[in-house]
């Protein structure tokens, strides 16, 4: 499991973030060897869900707030990504 930091427009913490990715030096992807990203977040209290080949082979950013100018297309939103939504779409 990884842990999620905030992150943000100067500051804002609009989002949260972690790593998608194996290793300090050397970067290596989770694809063909995980099914699961698993990251927690302690400034939400959260653990938030998604599959490997879903995401960048690099940082995965998740919005706790809508865009401010409203983007929609290549955003996630965390709600939508908490593991209470994850469980709720195996059922």
């Amino acid at each position: 499991m990884q842990t999620a930091s905030p992150c943000g427009w100067r500051g804002d913490r609009s989002c949260i973030r972690f790593k998608a990715r194996s290793g300090v030096h050397q970067s290596r992807s989770y694809k063909g060897q995980a099914d699961l990203f698993a990251a927690y977040s302690p400034d939400t209290s959260q653990v938030y869900v998604l599959e490997v080949d879903e995401v960048p082979d690099t940082d995965v950013w998740l919005r706790l707030t809508p865009a401010r100018n409203n983007q929609q297309i290549n955003i996630r939103l965390a709600e939508e990504h908490t593991l209470a939504a994850w469980a709720a779409r195996q059922d």
